[in-house]
């Protein structure tokens, strides 16, 4: 005798069968929504792991290929420094050596009026002895002073303070040095040199002289008598120092400054200040 199973379980069990047979359309739906999502991205990416390094051979190939790069960067860093420093080298050269083609045309002007200077001195003592002698002596109403121009090293000391001159050789370094200490010397001097001169002033309508008077104009020639000496061998050595340089002078203008000390101290002084037997065309400075 069979009993009738209850209708819920004959429910359940279809509605089983109806999952059951759902399950495949469900997912074959989410197939079919999910490809268009696939086909608008394209391609997957790739992504590639690095390889595990297989024993000692692999490493120093590894390591010799990051040493090779440091290097070439190093190479290329160092080539770069030198070629600034080489532009650095350069135009401070040519700025030193500009400078002291300036000043040794200051000293050939000195040179061209040396003659007169010396003259002039030569004729203060000689007034001087015959005046302490009682002498008569001639009325002096011009003395002149030598003409100085300045000596330039600011474009020497702005390459050593920015550290230029480092750039150049020692026997270069030495060079220039050598040139520029009686460069230095010759511009000191010169000053001094003409404090030296406007005591000599007071030979100028001084009438006659007292031996006070004659004492102090002694003292001041035998200054100016040193200076111009020690002006004559500095500039001698920088002449000398500058030559084995392969210096010249150089100058930057016409140089139309007259010479102080070649007219007679018996004729009365210039108007404008300046020598009028000077030469018309000037020399160059």
């Amino acid at each position: 005798m069979h009993r009738a199973l209850p209708s819920s379980w004959a429910g359940g069990s279809a509605g089983s069968e109806a999952a059951e047979g759902a399950l495949p359309a469900r997912k074959a739906d989410a197939t079919t929504d999910a490809a268009p999502a696939t086909e608008s991205s394209g391609d997957p990416m790739e992504i590639h792991k690095p390889h595990p390094i297989h024993g000692w051979r692999g490493f120093l190939k590894e390591l010799g290929t990051i040493v090779l790069g440091i290097l070439i960067a190093l190479s290329l860093e160092q080539m770069v420094e030198a070629g600034r420093e080489a532009r650095e080298s350069r135009e401070a050269r040519e700025d030193v050596r500009s400078e002291i083609g300036v000043d040794l045309a200051v000293l050939d002007w000195r040179r061209a009026e040396q003659g007169c200077i010396d003259r002039r001195l030569q004729e203060i003592e000689t007034l001087l002895e015959a005046a302490a002698a009682g002498k008569p002596t001639p009325p002096v109403r011009w003395i002149g002073r030598p003409t100085s121009g300045p000596m330039f090293t600011f474009r020497f000391e702005a390459a050593m303070q920015a550290g230029r001159t480092s750039l150049f050789s020692s026997d270069e370094q030495a060079g220039y040095a050598a040139v520029y200490f009686p460069l230095s010397r010759t511009d000191q001097t010169s000053q001094s040199e003409q404090v030296s001169w406007a005591h000599l002033q007071g030979l100028v309508g001084a009438g006659r002289l007292t031996p006070e008077m004659i004492l102090n104009l002694r003292q001041a020639l035998a200054e100016a008598k040193f200076e111009n000496y020690q002006i004559k061998l500095t500039a001698m050595r920088a002449r000398e120092d500058a030559g084995r340089l392969r210096l010249v002078a150089t100058p930057r203008q016409p140089n139309r400054a007259r010479r102080f000390t070649c007219a007679p101290m018996t004729r009365p002084p210039p108007a404008d200040g300046y020598e009028p037997d000077a030469h018309p065309e000037g020399d160059r400075l």
